[in-house]
């Protein structure tokens, strides 16, 4: 345990370091590559640049600052950041590059009388224009702190060919070579900050360090022994280069900043998707946790924000994300956005209830239990059952019994206490079926007489004393009947008289509907169909047997209800 503690106290000192030394622009990506530079400008050089071999010798007017003036061209190319292979960072950048330097003097001074005017062996005059070439090798150090501007400081390491006099037909004397070095510290301009590849304009100061040895003057050309090429001066500069560009990373901290961890956490997952070898990825990670952390801060908001708008969906959905948060201080809010959702989730049904629009509120039931609301589970059985004690009141009063008595029952199971307020219609229902006896009885109607009966009975079992007797009335005058049937099913069709097919092993169950029955057994010897007032269809179909018995098939609405089998 304490190895583990130890580790990730040492991992969260190491972040707290590299996080630090970030860029203002933390997500960027580094300068890859400098594919060319060039830079154009003027130099000075010292007081003290020409060295003569006597204290006496002097060349006139080059203390004055125009004589010291050298044009300085310089050209760099393939500037490569090497350091970021080894060391992935994008803090600041360090690119390794070669280049090219060029200076020369703005004026062409002839020398004094007193000194030699022409080349050795030649007519032609001899002119001071000092010249510098150089091939250097370069590193600088950028450091980009906005999307469009950064600073850098380079340092060159070169060799260097100077020359102090020339003709005017172009050739050199006084030559000598050395080590050059210089430090620059410049700022550019990114241009098409979009692309790749972007365009780059600045500024640059430079000092040069460029002292050389003697001329080697066996010819005793001049006085002057050496040149000093010290100098500084200011150039401008052009170059492409690539990266420096910000990234979906940064996107996702100014997200962070304002407050949005959700899109945040996006974006920083998308950042890390899409630059598998970015620098900053440590990073990325370690913000998604912080993202992770204050996400519940900003999902309560938004629920409440989505509350006001009536949004109740996306309300409910911010608030269940917000639970699982460890944040305790969050939890009244949590509670009362549930319980303002809660409070419109009611009223709205008792809105509905009120009106007697029984469908749309049983809807509105479905649909609201996507959104996960917390503790109304015995409201909701309340609500299923009004709902259900509303459609038995319609069937009651339609006089559909059994529909009734099935949203009844319906009703109780959901909240028994409603028992009270259905009571009366239950005898309502009661006293409805012995009506439908009355008029069975009235149609000859007997089987459906008695079944009315006993629905009543078993409906309310105080009233057995008033059906019993007409129950086992009825009961023998069904027995009457049947045995009224076969006789008419003897007199008018003894030649049509059907059995059972010996070779069947069907054997009806109660709950068939009569397709099957027919199709197996084919049409019964006898049939006989009454239709209820409550649009009840009551059938007794009778099928022979080869061993001279009959067997009495009772359907209800076109389900097998019933069988007997006379002796």
């Amino acid at each position: 345990m304490i190895t583990i503690h130890g580790f990730a106290f040492g991992q969260t000192f190491i972040y707290r370091i590299a996080d630090f030394f970030k860029n203002p622009i933390e997500y960027r990506n580094p300068f890859g590559v400098t594919t060319f530079e060039i830079k154009a400008g003027g130099q000075f050089l010292g007081l003290n640049a020409i060295g003569f071999d006597s204290t006496e010798s002097s060349l006139e007017g080059f203390d004055q600052l125009l004589n010291r003036y050298i044009h300085n061209v310089e050209f760099e190319m393939v500037k490569y950041n090497l350091l970021g292979l080894i060391i992935p960072q994008n803090f600041a950048d360090f690119q390794t590059g070669l280049g090219f330097k060029y200076k020369s003097s703005l004026i062409n001074q002839g020398p004094p009388e007193t000194w030699p005017q022409y080349a050795p062996g030649t007519t032609q005059n001899l002119y001071f224009a000092p010249l510098l070439v150089e091939g250097n090798i370069n590193q600088s150090l950028a450091f980009q702190w906005s999307k469009r501007f950064y600073n850098y400081l380079q340092f060159n390491a070169g060799r260097a060919y100077i020359s102090a006099y020339k003709t005017r037909e172009g050739d050199r004397f006084l030559n000598q070579s050395g080590w050059t070095f210089s430090v620059a510290l410049g700022m550019k301009f990114l241009s098409k900050i979009g692309y790749n590849f972007k365009e780059a304009y600045g500024i640059e100061f430079e000092y040069n360090i460029a002292r050389f040895d003697d001329f080697a003057d066996t010819r005793d050309l001049s006085p002057i022994d050496n040149l000093n090429f010290s100098s500084i001066g200011i150039s401008f500069t052009f170059s492409m280069i690539n990266g420096g560009n910000p990234t979906q990373g940064d996107i996702a901290k100014a997200l962070f900043k304002q407050g949005d961890y959700i899109a945040a956490k996006a974006n920083f997952e998308d950042f890390i998707s899409k630059n598998q070898t970015h620098p900053r990825l440590f990073k990325a990670r370690w913000m998604i946790d912080e993202c992770n952390n204050l996400m519940a801060f900003q999902q309560v908001e938004l629920a409440k924000h989505f509350v006001e708008v009536q949004n109740y969906s996306k309300a409910s959905q911010y608030l269940k994300l917000a639970e699982k948060s460890r944040y305790e201080s969050l939890a009244q809010d949590i509670d009362s956005s549930f319980q303002n959702i809660i409070q419109w989730w009611r009223n709205s049904l008792d809105s509905l209830i009120l009106t007697n629009s029984i469908d749309q509120a049983e809807q509105f039931l479905q649909t609201t239990r996507q959104l996960g609301l917390p503790n109304i589970e015995e409201l909701t059985k309340l609500y299923r059952s009004e709902i259900y004690f509303h459609r038995g009141v319609v069937f009651t009063d339609y006089k559909v019994w059994e529909k009734a008595l099935h949203f009844f029952d319906l009703a109780i199971q959901q909240h028994p206490p409603i028992r009270e307020r259905i009571e009366p219609y239950l005898s309502k229902i009661a006293y409805g079926y012995i009506s439908d006896v009355n008029l069975s009885v009235e149609q000859q109607n007997i089987e459906l007489a008695l079944e009315s009966l006993r629905q009543a009975s078993e409906i309310r079992p105080e009233i057995n004393f008033l059906t019993r007797g007409h129950i086992e009335t009825l009961e023998q005058g069904i027995q009457y009947l049947k045995e009224q049937a076969a006789n008419e099913k003897l007199k008018n069709a003894v030649d049509q008289t059907r059995y059972i097919p010996a070779e069947s092993t069907f054997r009806p169950q109660i709950g068939m509907k009569n397709d099957r029955i027919n199709a197996e057994y084919g049409p019964p010897a006898y049939k006989k169909a009454l239709q209820s007032s409550q649009n009840q269809e009551y059938e007794l179909w009778i099928y022979n047997t080869r061993d001279s018995k009959e067997i009495f098939y009772y359907f209800k609405n076109g389900i097998l209800s019933k069988i007997e089998t006379s002796n």
